[in-house]
């Protein structure tokens, strides 16, 4: 008489050869995978070294709770390595696009300093220009006044003459 005994989960799953074993795997590694990658996706990581810490803490999660096999640990790393590629593709290009908007900014920037820089060019040219002819203006009506002293220290000179030569007359 044979009696069949019924199997144990443990005893299916160690009766799998390696490409369901390695299904398996994936598809827990997925599973566990998804809020990781749910929080890539939402940009919740400051960088990439923060995702790697994360990632370490998910291998521990799948040694610990994954289901058991020869080839678990080759899988598990093969799968975050995929994903950790995955990740610096993101991050590598969330860091191109905050350059390219760096970039933009700076050259707009750029482009308003230097359109101040030319306009208070500008002013100090006309600034310059109109001191220039109120000094050219100064010296002309300095030397006009100069001249005029010039001809009023002749002219009371002249009169200090005649009034010496009209007192001496009339002395």
């Amino acid at each position: 008489v044979f009696f069949f005994k019924q199997k144990t989960a443990y005893e299916i799953l160690s009766g799998l050869v390696g490409s369901e074993m390695c299904i398996r795997d994936r598809i827990f590694l997925s599973s566990a995978y998804m809020t990781v990658e749910q929080r890539l996706k939402n940009n919740e990581f400051a960088s990439l070294a923060d995702y790697e810490k994360e990632l370490r803490i998910f291998q521990q999660y799948f040694l610990e709770n994954g289901p058991p096999g020869p080839n678990r640990r080759i899988i598990m790393l093969e799968y975050c390595q995929r994903a950790l590629n995955d990740a610096s593709g993101i991050f590598t290009r969330k860091l191109l696009s905050e350059m390219e908007l760096q970039k933009t900014l700076s050259q707009d920037t750029t482009q308003k300093l230097e359109s101040q820089i030319a306009e208070l060019k500008e002013e100090t040219r006309k600034d310059s220009e109109e001191t220039a002819l109120k000094l050219r203006n100064l010296e002309t009506m300095k030397a006009e006044l100069t001249a005029k002293e010039q001809g009023l220290r002749e002219n009371y000179n002249t009169l200090l003459k005649e009034k010496a030569a009209s007192e001496k007359e009339l002395s």
